[in-house]
């Protein structure tokens, strides 16, 4: 697809895959991509000093229920590491060229357990992970952190890790800097790493600190490495069911870490899933969704926003301090799109690997840098005029304000006001049925079940809601009736 100043080449590599396992790996100008099967194959495509990619012979992955989770290059080949989720087992596959993958038999992943990531040390292999404590099956298991290394990808220890908080805790990435490993994850309710200075037999935990801003539960979902700066990625929890994206730096091998501050209009609906670094760049993986709970003043200004799926988001910075965000609308017009890897040559072609109608990657060359999207506008203040109302204000008489009714179950009850609950009482002729199974007119301003409009108390025993049109679509009488549930 063009893009001013350069083209992303885009060739198709599978068929339809939906619910494919898709990674991808670089070593200098070689990139592989490999990708499952619904016959519970593993099939590996190499891209070498820029050219098309080839397709390897595919071959048996030994179950369906494999799940591929990260690839290195290492001294003879790649290896690769995965989750059988038929057995609950690690699975290691390996390949002399890219081309051709093959399971290798393994000693030492004989325990339940979840491998996240894997890095390649001067010795050999250390993956990180969790391991399963809890019983299977279970709607609830339990997981504790763990590392496994091996000098060959066959023979493997395991060892469990230290925690800095009680609680399920897991790893989730892992990198090399300096002689040292680095790991990030959770323990418990915090953000831990974990560093090993002897290719990963002993390993110290500490919690990471990202300042003030943080609040309950934070975890972290991968770490990256550029010009010898540390980059993590992860989630806190902001309350009410809700988390924020959280990014730090360090300098000093992951002893301390800052706070990278992202524009609000970045952050708001992004969830950050996957980091991955390159030659001189490192890319957030992520999706955007504004959640019309919480964000509700975004969709009163971007209503158009609100109403979209959530939508997949690749932030790159340098230095990991000042990012910025690929324009993704250049490189698939389709109505799917899943980013799930990137890798960078050495020379400095972009590759993303993901899912638009097949298993796809999308080349960027190193004589210019991919386009870039400008930062979504925040909600401009001539939209805010009107106060926010939620449930269980004060209204005053005669002031008009935002409010949003969720009309999932209908718009029989608008919400408690003034000490007292308010339920439907009048609408006009015409006015449809709500709720489950049923579309609101066209002109109404509705995302995700829920009606942007306006309330006005206009006397002691009624309030009117209305849209931005001025057409007032529901009349509302207090009761101190409770209201039923809503299923």
């Amino acid at each position: 697809m063009e893009a001013g100043g350069g083209t992303w080449r885009v060739e198709r590599l599978g068929p339809p895959a939906d619910d494919r396992s898709v990674i991808g790996v670089a070593d200098s100008d070689t990139v592989v991509v490999l990708h499952t099967t619904e016959r519970g194959e593993v099939v590996g495509w190499v891209s070498e000093k820029g050219g098309a990619f080839v397709r390897g012979e595919p071959s048996e992955a030994g179950s369906e229920g494999l799940v591929l989770a990260d690839a290195v290059p290492g001294p003879e080949g790649f290896l690769a590491v995965g989750n059988d989720f038929v057995s609950g087992l690690p699975v290691v596959l390996h390949s002399d060229d890219g081309r051709r993958w093959v399971r290798v038999a393994t000693s030492g992943l004989d325990q339940r357990a979840d491998v996240a990531g894997i890095a390649a040390t001067d010795g050999g292999f250390v993956a990180v992970g969790a391991l399963r404590t809890g019983a299977v099956p279970s709607m609830e298991p339990s997981f504790a952190p763990a590392v496994w290394h091996s000098s060959d990808g066959r023979s493997w220890t395991v060892e469990p890790l230290a925690v800095t908080s009680e609680g399920e805790g897991g790893v989730r990435g892992v990198v090399a800097v300096d002689g040292a490993l680095v790991a990030v994850g959770q323990s418990g309710d915090e953000g831990t790493v974990w560093r090993s200075t002897d290719a990963g037999a002993t390993w110290q935990a500490s919690r990471v600190d990202l300042g003030d801003q943080t609040s309950g539960s934070v975890w972290l979902q991968d770490i990256a490495v550029v010009d010898g700066t540390l980059v993590a990625v992860g989630q806190s929890d902001a309350g009410g069911g809700f988390s924020r994206p959280l990014i730090g730096t360090s300098d000093d091998g992951g002893d301390s870490w800052s706070r990278v501050g992202l524009e609000d209009a970045t952050t708001d609906g992004l969830e950050i899933y996957g980091l991955e670094g390159g030659p001189g760049r490192v890319f957030v993986l992520g999706s955007r969704f504004l959640d019309a709970y919480a964000s509700p003043e975004r969709c009163y200004t971007d209503l158009d926003a609100c109403a979209s799926d959530a939508d997949p988001v690749v932030l790159t910075s340098s230095d990991g301090t000042d990012w910025d965000e690929l324009d993704l609308s250049r490189v698939s017009d389709s109505e799917y799109l899943a980013i799930h890897d990137v890798v960078v040559t050495s020379p400095g072609s972009i590759f993303l690997i993901g899912v638009d109608e097949q298993v796809t990657a999308w080349t960027w060359p190193e004589e210019s840098g991919p386009p870039l999207t400008t930062t979504p506008p925040s909600p401009p203040a001539t939209n805010r005029e009107q106060p926010l109302a939620t449930h269980g204000d004060q209204l005053e008489p005669g002031v008009t304000y935002r409010y949003p009714l969720y009309i999932h179950c209908g718009m029989g009850y608008l919400g408690k006001f003034n000490g007292t609950h308010w339920y439907l009482s009048d609408a006009p002729a015409g006015t449809p049925e709500t709720g489950a199974g049923h579309v609101p007119p066209d002109n109404w301003p509705v995302a995700q079940q829920t009606v942007f409009g306006l309330i006005t108390l206009v006397a002691e025993d009624r309030i009117e809601y209305s849209i931005p049109s001025g057409d007032v679509i529901a009349v509302y009488a207090p009761s101190d009736r409770e209201p039923a549930g809503c299923a």
